[in-house]
């Protein structure tokens, strides 16, 4: 009997064979017997994971340490990997403190505070040492313009005291500070805006502003201002 099998156009004959004798049947051997599982136990991935309830497995669940095993697991490690020399305290090695910027800048402010009249140059340098620390401390800025002040140091003295009211806009003492050097200047119409400006911001204490901005006043010729003002002085002395 012969067919065509499609392969590129060639042609394959085919006899058959009539009254051929059956070849024996070829049995497969028996699977190996797989371990025995309990009944349902789950499969994964072809692998059989053991019932722990069926009895004795062949994995051991550890216990794991209690936190105290730990910590003197971990004691002990440090305990005798220590090394002698490390025992600074056995060498008479008292333990140092290490101060941190705002301690550093309160004992400089203080160092400063208590050397301002004793030794002026030595409060300078520690005024500046706290300000490098402390640059937004308004109040810091105003003892320093005034210890520039004191030492002659005007010019240096005016930087302070506008760095002062630049961090504490409501220094009434800063303002009053640059209508003085205003007025040591020579310039009338700046001690008068700065002393005006320190009487409005002053809550209290204002009697020595009020006395600084009338003598300018009068220094200037505005004597019916320099009244207005001397009233209001007579008005507080009468109610102090």
């Amino acid at each position: 009997m012969r067919w065509p099998l499609f392969g590129r156009g060639r042609t394959t004959t085919t006899t058959k064979v009539e009254d051929a004798p059956e070849a024996p049947a070829v049995q497969a051997p028996p699977p190996p017997s797989a371990p025995a599982t309990a009944e349902g136990a789950p499969r994964r991935g072809g692998f059989r994971f053991e019932d722990p309830d069926a009895g004795e497995t062949s994995l051991q669940t550890a216990t794991p340490p209690t936190p105290a095993d730990d910590l003197a697991a971990v004691v002990r490690r440090k305990t005798e990997g220590r090394r002698p020399g490390l025992r600074v305290a056995e060498r008479g090695v008292a333990p140092m403190m290490i101060i941190g910027m705002r301690e550093r800048a309160a004992l400089y402010r203080l160092a400063a505070e208590q050397r301002a009249e004793t030794a002026p140059d030595e409060a300078l340098a520690l005024w500046r040492g706290y300000l490098e620390l402390c640059p937004t401390d308004g109040e810091g800025w105003f003892v320093y313009g005034q210890c520039l002040a004191d030492g002659g140091e005007l010019d240096a003295a005016w930087n302070a005291f506008v760095e002062a009211r630049r961090h504490a806009p409501a220094h009434a003492f800063a303002a009053a500070a640059l209508g003085y050097l205003c007025q040591a200047r020579g310039d009338l119409e700046g001690a008068l805006r700065y002393y005006g400006e320190a009487v409005d911001l002053a809550a209290d204490d204002v009697v020595p502003l009020l006395e600084s901005l009338a003598a300018v006043q009068t220094q200037s010729g505005r004597d019916a201002e320099a009244s207005v003002t001397r009233a209001r002085l007579d008005r507080l002395r009468a109610h102090a």
